[in-house]
């Protein structure tokens, strides 16, 4: 981060850059910080045979990648002006563009939540592409309201929790057949079992108990559901018949009946769960059948 020195020799700092606006540059930093502290990690000025005592030695290994790395930092900070905040959000500029739009949203999320997870990859580990487009995007629909304008970035944590009904996939309509509806006993005792984690958005007892993950049946309905979740969302956000979050709500495992109302503040917002899940229990109930027979045949064998 680049500080601003006034007349009278008081150093100054963008607070925002604190926050989500220096997110990638705090990546960066770390990432330039450990691979220095690894590579001098495997050459240290002070070997361990060495008769300096343990503490001392520790000391001068470390006083060298550390003084590198302030000194490099002064050499791009105070002598080229470099602001490497700026740079880095010039150079990554147009992948989050690309990545904040339309088939950002559909493809990022339906990966993250829907194919990766059906073949037991969590989320997570597309949550530094999520984290580096939502932060930054709920916190200038925020600024955008706050200044009387409306809120235009569609591609929110927010939003997208608006078709995560029972988690990835939106398999809360899937849990409810599995308990209610399956004439397997097993399935019953499945969905029975995860239908409250079910109701807080948390979908592993089920992902993994029906089980979704490598069961062709259940996977093709939850990629289908991947696709239409965020197709749904964008479409009614982008027209203007749902209200587009502007405020931050990282409570995803709140009902997302509830979660609807607060982040949109509308009937509207509502009305589009019970639509996303309508639509995935229409997706889900033939392959729900299927499986179901299948699993029926095997218990009875």
């Amino acid at each position: 981060m680049f500080p601003s020195i006034s007349n009278q020799g008081v150093i100054s700092f963008d607070l925002n850059m604190f926050g989500t606006g220096g997110m990638i540059v705090a990546l960066f930093v770390g990432v330039f910080v450990g691979s220095i502290m690894h590579l001098f990690s495997r050459w240290k000025l002070i070997g361990e045979d060495s008769a300096i005592p343990d503490f001392v030695a520790v000391w001068f290994n470390t006083l060298i990648p550390i003084t590198l790395i302030l000194l490099i930092g002064w050499l791009f900070t105070f002598q080229l002006k470099l602001n490497l905040s700026e740079a880095i959000n010039q150079l990554f500029h147009p992948l989050i563009a690309l990545g904040s739009g339309f088939w950002g949203f559909v493809i990022i999320n339906f990966l993250a939540f829907s194919f990766l997870y059906t073949f037991g990859i969590s989320s997570w580990v597309l949550y530094p592409v999520q984290i580096a487009i939502t932060l930054p995007a709920i916190s200038q629909n925020q600024s955008a309201v706050a200044a009387g304008k409306a809120a235009t970035f569609i591609f929110t944590s927010e939003a997208a929790n608006l078709f995560l009904i029972g988690g990835g996939g939106t398999t809360l309509s899937l849990c409810l057949m599995l308990a209610f509806l399956s004439k397997s006993a097993r399935l019953r005792m499945i969905g029975k079992a995860s239908l409250v984690p079910s109701l807080f958005n948390i979908n592993e007892p089920i992902v993994f108990g029906a089980p979704i993950t490598f069961n062709p049946v259940l996977m093709i309905p939850m990629w289908i559901n991947g696709l239409l979740g965020p197709l749904l969302v964008w479409f009614a956000l982008s027209v203007g018949l749902v209200p587009t979050p502007y405020q931050p709500f990282q409570l995803w495992y709140v009902p997302t009946i509830i979660q609807s109302w607060i982040m949109t503040r509308s009937l509207s917002g509502v009305l589009l769960v019970l639509v996303i899940f309508t639509v995935s229990w229409l997706v889900y109930y033939p392959f729900f059948k299927i499986y179901d027979k299948q699993v029926l045949a095997q218990d009875q064998e």
